[in-house]
């Protein structure tokens, strides 16, 4: 609408929705002066009204209502600037990534105030630039800038600003590539954030007046390019992402093999969007610059390290500005999850009628300068398909925490090789680090084993394949009971069977005989020790490595990282075998 249009020149006159305001009510409430009321008809707000209520600025225009004849001055509404607020005013390009991201967040709705207001709490979180474990650096991080009580929501991200799988089948149906409906979930959302990536490249090179609605979420993501051993940047180093020189000081971790498979698969699945999607739709995908293999890559690995599973909601997956700041805990029982939204947000999808929202519209609009969110015809489509504002994501504390205590969420009982695989990191002290062991039929079955047929075959009947081998986790502290029942069926002789018709009536989850017992004992022993010839340096060499300072700093992060990982895989295949080595003593064996 232009200046100066009245809303009495409009078809549609929305009286029904103030009906039940006169005209002083309507200008309370929104803190702006009707334009026949002089200096004396404006009601004097208290300090504290003033302080929080809306304020119309420049440009303005005129509305007429349709009753009364009253005419309102209505412009860009903001909250009014504090004191002490260095953002206020600066555009996003002026802002540090962490402020615009928090700025956009605040635009949009989510509650960013140090102080307290109707039904809401101080916001308690802040962006850390960098954190540490163990001395190494972890990226970016959430630390509480107040005290958080146990039960307590850290924060409230509303589902509109998230990027999912709806978004990405409403903004490629906008776009005319309807097979991107048929593709899996993470190739969808993959598609969705380099087109969005791209969108925020061209209009930082100034190609394009428009960039994406997620650009401020975006400039926080980390890069494939970022350097290590940085606290100014976020790079994106997750382990299938390494280069063959730092993944070959992984020789002999079953991870090695883990990320190569890994990032073969994603080469697959690039290849197969390339050959249908993406060359079917050059317009959309520029496969010479947007949507290469290393962008690629990179956006497989943002959606491994921060897309979030809800597990309410059946498993969506979804990127969650803001909240994928926060970092992991194994010994945290908070998760991020989505719930009904507990706020109403100013935003509503352009898919519902106008003329239950117009005035909010009036919220959304705005001059180009720094206003980050999605007026129409800013980013275009934008509103058509994002998510509707009914839920939002949440994470509840499970702890207390003090101001600039950092806090965390867990991602799930993981172990460190999974960790580094998918979020670049390991973890001194985690009660869920494994390490695979496999064993199979043709490698601790005995040899010309009578029994092998009969063995193959109960297998199949049980849905396995027996030609391939069984993988079992071995924890520092124990090791699955499984894993002994399979070694004991492995080495089943004619003897064990004895009087049974069927494999099946042998009942392998107790010692079957001494023989047998022993045999499988040993096989377990012998493929742990297997295991550890397998790594070219021994456990206690690790140690000394990482133990000395001087030898330490001139080593790489992924270096450290992958003597970290590797060291506490041996740790666990020689706890492996004393563990079993003694219980096999106290058994009298």
């Amino acid at each position: 609408m232009d200046s100066g249009t009245a809303l009495s020149d409009t078809p549609y006159r929305p009286a029904a929705l103030f009906c039940f305001l006169d005209s002083l009510q309507v200008a309370r409430a929104w803190g702006v002066r009707p334009a026949w009321a002089g200096s004396r008809g404006r009601p004097v707000p208290s300090p504290a009204r003033r302080a929080a209520r809306w304020r119309a600025t420049a440009p303005a225009w005129r509305m007429q209502l349709p009753f009364g004849k009253l005419q309102l001055r209505l412009g860009r509404l903001r909250p009014p600037k504090r004191e002490g607020d260095a953002a206020a005013g600066a555009s996003s390009a002026e802002l540090s990534p962490a402020a615009a991201l928090c700025a956009w967040l605040a635009e949009n709705g989510v509650y960013m105030e140090d102080r307290s207001t109707w039904g809401k709490a101080p916001h308690g979180l802040l962006i850390a630039d960098g954190t540490t474990d163990d001395g190494e650096p972890c990226g970016r991080g959430l630390l509480a800038k107040r005290e958080i009580r146990t039960g307590e929501s850290m924060f409230e991200v509303p589902l509109h600003l998230c990027m999912t799988r709806g978004v990405a089948d409403r903004r490629f149906e906008r776009l005319d590539v309807p097979e991107m409906a048929g593709v899996d979930d993470y190739l969808a959302l993959a598609s969705l954030l380099l087109y969005e990536d791209e969108l925020r490249a061209r209009r930082g090179r100034g190609e394009c007046q428009h960039g994406s609605f997620w650009d401020p979420y975006l400039r926080m993501l980390p890069r494939l390019d970022a350097p290590l051993d940085s606290s100014d940047a976020s790079p994106l180093n997750l382990l299938w992402l390494w280069g063959e020189d730092d993944l070959a000081w992984l020789e002999g971790s079953p991870a090695l093999m883990a990320a190569r498979l890994l990032r073969d698969k994603i080469d697959r699945e690039y290849a197969g969007m390339l050959s249908g999607v993406y060359s079917r739709h050059p317009q959309v995908f520029d496969t010479d610059s947007a949507f290469t293999l290393e962008k690629f890559r990179w956006a497989f690995g943002i959606l491994f390290s921060r897309a979030a599973l809800m597990p309410s909601d059946a498993q969506t997956l979804a990127l969650v500005p803001y909240a994928d700041l926060v970092n992991h805990s194994p010994f945290s029982d908070a998760y991020i999850d989505m719930q009904s939204s507990s706020t109403r947000y100013a935003f509503r999808p352009a898919w519902k009628s106008r003329r239950h929202h117009w005035l909010a519209g009036a919220l959304l609009r705005g001059d180009r300068g720094g206003d980050h969110r999605a007026a129409p015809g800013e980013y275009p489509n934008a509103e058509d398909v994002r998510e509707p504002p009914d839920r939002e994501i949440v994470a509840y504390s499970d702890r207390e925490y003090n101001p600039l205590d950092q806090i965390f969420v867990s991602y799930g009982q993981k172990s460190n090789a999974e960790l580094l695989l998918f979020y670049g990191f390991v973890s001194e002290r985690n009660p869920y680090n494994s390490v695979d062991m496999s064993v199979s039929l043709q490698t601790h079955a005995p040899q010309n084993d009578p029994l092998l047929e009969r063995k193959m075959a109960f297998l199949q009947e049980c849905g396995r394949d027996p030609h391939q081998p069984e993988r079992f986790p071995l924890f520092a502290d124990r090791y699955p009971m499984e894993l002994r029942q399979f070694l004991r069926f492995a080495h089943l002789t004619e003897d064990d069977v004895a009087g049974a018709a069927d494999l099946e009536q042998v009942d392998v989850t107790r010692p079957v005989s001494a023989a047998n017992e022993r045999a499988s004992v040993q096989a377990l022993v012998d493929a742990c020790r297997k295991a550890l010839a397998a790594y070219p340096t021994s456990a206690d060499e690790d140690d000394l490595a990482l133990a000395d300072s001087q030898m330490a700093a001139l080593l790489t992060l992924n270096q450290r990282l992958a003597i970290r990982l590797r060291r506490s895989e041996k740790r666990i295949l020689d706890k492996t075998i004393a563990a079993v080595q003694r219980e096999f003593r106290m058994r009298g064996g």
